[in-house]
């Protein structure tokens, strides 16, 4: 079963002319919404929305990020705590075979485990 497939509304739906109509006119409506604003608030308003997307879908992944620090990563001023770096290592290497955990050092030929 595949959780993620996209939404498809089958032809024999009662309910498909409804919903095509719905979107058609949401989709007009929309555009009028886009024309009927200046460009300055566009970009303003492209940018809240981008922030505001990435904070909920950070929310259904299981990230309680801030809007602050979302907005931060967007304006591309990273925001990198080490703890943050040692959890997403940590997250990685725990799928990792344990063959995958070690490495060699070329010089002292000491194994080195994670």
């Amino acid at each position: 079963m595949a959780l993620m497939e996209p939404l498809l509304i089958g032809e024999a739906s009662r309910h498909r002319t409804g919903l095509i109509d719905l979107a058609l006119d949401l989709a007009q409506r929309s555009a009028g919404f886009h024309r009927s604003l200046p460009a300055s608030m566009l970009t303003s308003l492209a940018d809240l929305v981008r922030t505001m997307n990435c904070y909920y879908s950070n929310i259904i992944e299981g990230h309680a990020t801030h809007p602050v620090d979302i907005a931060r990563v967007l304006k591309g001023r990273r925001v990198v705590v080490d703890e943050s770096i040692r959890e997403v290592h940590r997250r990685f290497c725990e799928h990792l075979p344990a063959g995958l955990l070690s490495v060699e050092d070329p010089t002292t030929k000491e194994q080195l485990q994670q």
